[in-house]
């Protein structure tokens, strides 16, 4: 039950209110399983607060401030929640259908298994929100953002996500049945076992998205995709496909992985990894498939990998054992190049040496009358010698 001088404060008016929670801010307010059923709530702080399955329908909320609020199991139908503040909400199995969450802040928040069917999200901010099994039937999620959200096992079937960011969003075994993803971004995303059938993707970016031979691509419409951001590498390059030939295009290239170096590539590294890799990975090896330097310079290296693999496991993976061969390397011309600064050193140090022998030698003092007397006396005895010498030739020439 709500706590009553809590609710009796609500009622008083969202100004009194408001300004209850400015000047007590470090009180949760408790109003579980309150009925605000019809309410105006315009701009309302609930941050924080316990509302349990309280009673929202058609409540308007445009505006308020919910972080963090509790509403677990909260009837929000056609509750009016434009531009509110959502985000860490726990919202699991709450009921938003046909609520108005345009431009509303969810990012983060908890909606698993809630109904969200034919709400609007319209530009709504869901990164990272967990939609884990949750139901969006109809909803329009046009430009919505979904960045790195866990809609796995969610039902998204005839949706519109015209421009909606789903790039790193987890789609496993998701249903996007005939759902409008038309200029969508679907850039490195998870979509194993997903179904895509009857889907629009015409103008979408699909790029590195990770998808196995469980995932429906059947009788899709759409005219070009990109594979790159911005707007580049459009296929087919000129013209549209014809019937079926996006479905082709995607399962004949699934069963790849592609890395993307912006600043060249260290083979050497690379050879390494590939090695360490497929040591470690006995059974789902890898070789390469293709090489391609792009207009920017960077390079791509598309891997050919088993296919019902996870490739964002393999991404990551190799990513990793790349970073350590490069380290490797790197610490190895460290030691290489320490070692020939080791024998600069020495040589230096053996130079500077001979320089002090050669500086002691020039400034010892040398006794001159020394040298003379020497030399007198070695002279003396070289001339005694000569003069015996020359005395026994005389002697053996004359005898």
């Amino acid at each position: 039950m709500a706590n009553w001088l809590h609710s009796t404060l609500l009622w008083m008016g969202v100004n009194v209110w408001n300004s209850w929670r400015k000047n007590f801010p470090d009180i949760e307010p408790d109003l579980y399983g309150i009925n605000l059923n019809g309410a105006n709530l315009k701009g309302v702080n609930f941050s924080g607060a316990n509302l349990g399955p309280a009673g929202l329908f058609s409540a308007d909320l445009q505006a308020a401030d919910l972080t963090g609020a509790y509403l677990n199991g909260a009837c929000l139908n056609r509750a009016n929640l434009s531009e509110a503040k959502l985000s860490g909400a726990l919202l699991r199995a709450a009921d938003l259908t046909r609520a108005n969450l345009t431009g509303a802040n969810l990012s983060g928040a908890y909606l698993n298994r809630a109904d969200l069917s034919t709400a609007l999200l319209r530009v709504a901010n869901l990164a990272k929100a967990d939609l884990t099994g949750a139901f969006l039937r109809g909803a329009y999620l046009t430009g919505a953002n979904l960045r790195g959200a866990y809609l796995s096992r969610a039902d998204f079937s005839g949706t519109y996500m015209r421009a909606a960011n789903l790039s790193e969003a987890d789609l496993t075994a998701a249903s996007f049945k005939e759902a409008d993803l038309t200029a969508a971004f679907l850039i490195r995303t998870q979509a194993l076992y997903t179904n895509f059938n009857k889907a629009k993707f015409t103008g979408a970016c699909i790029q590195d998205w990770n998808i196995n031979s469980a995932t429906l691509l059947d009788d899709i419409f759409c005219d070009y995709i990109y594979l790159q951001y911005h707007q580049q590498e459009r296929r087919p390059i000129i013209g549209e496909f014809v019937s079926g030939e996006f479905s082709k295009l995607f399962h004949k290239v699934f069963a790849t992985v592609d890395l993307i170096f912006l600043h060249g590539i260290e083979w050497q590294a690379l050879s390494l990894a590939l090695e360490k890799f497929n040591t470690e990975m006995v059974g789902n090896e890898i070789a390469i498939q293709a090489i391609e330097q792009r207009l920017d310079g960077a390079f791509v290296i598309r891997f050919k990998v088993p296919c019902e693999t996870d490739k964002a496991k393999i991404e990551k993976l190799l990513k990793l054992q790349y970073e350590l061969a490069l380290r490797d390397i790197d610490n190895q011309y460290g030691e290489q190049l320490q070692s020939q600064s080791d024998d600069i050193a020495i040589h230096r140090q053996q130079g500077a040496n001979l320089m002090e022998i050669a500086k002691t030698m020039a400034n010892r003092p040398i006794d001159l009358k020394s040298l003379t007397n020497s030399e007198n006396f070695n002279l003396s005895e070289s001339a005694l010698e000569d003069d015996n010498q020359n005395n026994h030739a005389q002697d053996f020439y004359f005898n």
